[in-house]
């Protein structure tokens, strides 16, 4: 019975490492070339679902701009997505070319961030 017990136990263990060993770093990738108003595709890996997106100007990059306004109020985050599933997302890029941005990746646990970008000018301002 004891025998059994303790085998019973070394399976509970290995089933647990084996699910932390699966549960991988979060990670989200920085987009090479972001445009305005063209949409934009970020790919993240690791974490668990659900996720969230903020989208951040770096400091001093963003102005304000009527193009802007309707997205930006007095705070720092620009937009945000929540209850995401992965493992991609599709922004519509919808800010000034020029601009700095940092986008953070959140699950319950963790958090990434991109690399710092700018977005690049486009004559398509239908988004804006």
């Amino acid at each position: 019975m004891q025998l059994i017990a303790s085998l019973a136990i070394a399976a509970a263990m290995a089933v647990s490492a084996h699910a932390a060993a699966t549960i991988t770093s979060l990670v989200i990738n920085t987009p090479a070339d972001a445009t305005q108003c063209v949409p934009t595709v970020f790919t993240f890996s690791g974490g668990v679902a659900p996720f969230t997106l903020l989208f951040s100007p770096l400091p001093g990059s963003l102005q304000r701009s009527q193009a802007v306004h309707s997205i930006l109020e007095d705070g720092n985050v620009i937009e945000s997505f929540s209850g995401l599933t992965g493992p991609s997302f599709v922004w519509s890029t919808n800010v000034p070319g020029g601009q700095s941005i940092s986008v953070e990746i959140a699950d319950a646990s963790a958090t990434a961030f991109t690399a710092p970008f700018v977005v690049l000018p486009s004559d398509d301002s239908s988004c804006l």
